[in-house]
């Protein structure tokens, strides 16, 4: 993805891109790209969360805000089944999160935090989670290899087993949100990076800096 200048005031999206997804696994796991699976723990309280996903088709969608002191940033990354819509960032810098296609029976809401140490996050399939012998069958190189090549990838492109995307300002910890079906089947992911208080909080900091430093 081509990242665009900052401009405009802060909060406002600047790109939304997404595309189709492909989980040969029916599985997928949600969390940093470089924590496995079984350090630190799965689940809820873990540093991943792992999900049998809703048959049918999956997308991805994802918005960057333009900061006017740290430039752009990616500020949602989410994937959803075809008959529920990907998260977005409206143009006025709030989320709209809720709309669905989907009937709301059966669904219900579970909220994760997962930490991030490497400045990214994902969702991947899980039989290529950390498995360079699984990520070789696709044609990758390594795990490494496919992290990379599903890494931003562009508007539109072809069917990934993957996404992947930078995490806001950095490591830290970050509020992912699941949506489940009366099966526990996975229907819908995201992840917030960038909100207000991220926005508020990131500025100050950026000003401190720069005033300590005395680039003011």
């Amino acid at each position: 993805v081509k990242r665009p200048r900052a401009q405009g005031k802060a909060g406002v999206a600047v790109v939304e891109a997404g595309g189709s997804l492909l989980f040969p696994s029916g599985r997928v796991v949600c969390g940093d790209p470089a924590h496995a699976s079984d350090d630190g723990g799965d689940g809820p309280r873990g540093r991943t969360a792992t999900y049998d996903v809703c048959p049918g088709r999956w997308r991805y969608g994802f918005s960057l805000v333009s900061t006017p002191f740290a430039g752009p940033r990616f500020a949602l990354l989410g994937i959803s089944h075809e008959k529920m819509e990907v998260p977005t960032m409206k143009r006025n810098g709030t989320y709209d999160l809720k709309p669905s296609t989907m009937k709301p029976k059966g669904l219900k809401t579970v909220e994760l935090s997962h930490g991030v140490d490497s400045g990214r996050y994902g969702f991947i399939d899980a039989a290529l989670h950390h498995n360079d012998a699984g990520c070789r069958k696709l044609g990758y190189k390594t795990y490494g290899h496919m992290v990379d090549k599903c890494l931003e990838p562009a508007d539109g492109g072809p069917k990934l087993p993957a996404v992947v995307t930078s995490s806001g300002f950095g490591c830290g910890l970050y509020t992912v949100k699941a949506t489940l079906d009366e099966r526990d089947k996975l229907v819908a992911v995201h992840v917030v990076f960038v909100d207000e208080e991220k926005l508020k909080s990131a500025a100050e900091v950026y000003h401190l800096t720069t005033k300590h430093l005395g680039l003011q």
